[in-house]
């Protein structure tokens, strides 16, 4: 749907972003990121704070004008346009509603600046707000409504003019649990029914995994990995996104390539790793090991594992469906399992716990960082 008298366009196209580095003073706030986006995709900016993931939505927005690199919508080289020229919807994180304005008028806004007719506002204003939600609740102010309704008006004052993308930065940040987990569903179904390609801020894993048909994990500045919530999940691209998606047992050693494709990191303590071989390790290459919680059978016993050890219970957590088991191995390294919630084990038991080869991801580990880590 294009605005009264606009010839349309077409909804296949693709944010780009080529090379995009800022800086705010001293501190690199972006350096070098390029990333594709798929048309009528929802891919979410996630990374911890001061990650440059909304650095990189305001230059997405026009917001911000990178020191280098080029942004584009489609075949079109927006890096230079200012913000109203690149038909964009932007959501902010306090949704800067106009206080003194109505629900109406806060949604017609964007219509009225690009001197749309009264007739087609109307129209327009009631079929975003059907959209939200909000019928009937047109005249109302904003210090009238909820924070979950503010965040919908914010939505719908977005989505109004049929923008080419929608971007939202963190908008669901101030909201309590439930409200927030009800809107991440309505969010995605909004995104799903109009099809419109949305980039979307957040550091809550748990709101870019429900969300997203891609995540741009970003940290330091940089682009770690963009790829699907199962991906960045099972197979992360390094140990910064292994670290910060999920939770994760992590250990360091020396790789020793084996025969029919098998492998064995020695840690430090003597703790042997078996790990599935990798081509691109050397021997004798410090590398990291990741085995998330999950894949720990806690009480395996004599069960034909690739990696099996005797283990001390230190710690449960209940978690409702399940408990967080905090194991003690014998070279004094330390496990965190998943046990389900039937689990008769106890604090201060001695259990057998085991994993395979092939649940361990190997990421490489520099000497210059292992040296950074160890002195500080």
């Amino acid at each position: 749907m294009a605005l009264d008298g606009d010839p349309g366009r077409s909804r296949a196209v693709l944010v780009r972003a080529e090379g995009v580095s800022h800086r705010f003073g001293d501190f690199p706030a972006l350096n070098g990121v390029s990333l594709e986006i798929p048309a009528g995709q929802f891919v979410t900016l996630l990374g911890p704070s001061g990650s440059g993931k909304t650095t990189l939505l305001r230059i997405l927005a026009g917001l911000l004008r990178p020191r280098s690199g080029r942004i584009f919508i489609g075949d079109r080289d927006v890096t230079r346009l200012p913000a109203d020229k690149r038909e964009i919807g932007f959501v902010f994180q306090n949704y800067a509603l106009f206080p003194h304005l109505t629900v109406f008028e806060n949604v017609a806004f964007a219509l009225r600046l690009r001197r749309v007719p009264a007739e087609a506002i109307a129209r327009r204003v009631h079929d975003a707000l059907a959209k939200v939600f909000l019928e009937g609740l047109d005249q109302r102010y904003p210090a009238q409504l909820s924070g979950g309704q503010q965040q919908r008006v914010a939505l719908a004052r977005a989505i109004v003019f049929d923008p080419t993308v929608l971007l939202m930065d963190e908008p669901l940040g101030s909201l309590d649990k439930r409200l927030r987990q009800q809107l991440q569903v309505e969010l995605r179904r909004l995104q799903r029914a109009v099809g419109i390609t949305t980039v979307y801020v957040t550091h809550d894993q748990d709101e870019a995994f429900s969300m997203s048909d891609q995540i741009a994990v970003m940290g330091n500045g940089e682009l770690h990995q963009l790829a699907s919530p199962e991906d960045i999940y099972r197979q992360p691209a390094d140990t910064f996104v292994a670290h910060f998606v999920g939770d994760l047992n992590y250990f360091e050693g020396r790789y020793s390539p084996g025969a029919n494709g098998a492998a064995v990191v020695e840690t430090e303590r003597g703790l042997s790793i078996r790990v599935q071989r990798h081509a691109h390790d050397a021997p004798g290459a410090l590398v990291g090991c990741g085995i998330r919680p999950e894949k720990l059978r806690v009480g395996a016993g004599d069960a034909p594992y690739d990696n099996q050890f005797n283990a001390k219970i230190r710690m449960l957590t209940f978690r409702g469906s399940h408990y967080w088991a905090d194991l003690l191995l014998p070279s004094g390294e330390g496990l965190i399992a998943m046990l389900p919630d039937t689990s008769r084990i106890g604090e201060g038991d001695e259990v057998s716990v085991g994993w395979n080869a092939d649940e361990v991801r190997v990421f490489p580990v520099s000497e210059k960082r292992r040296e950074a880590r160890l002195t500080k």
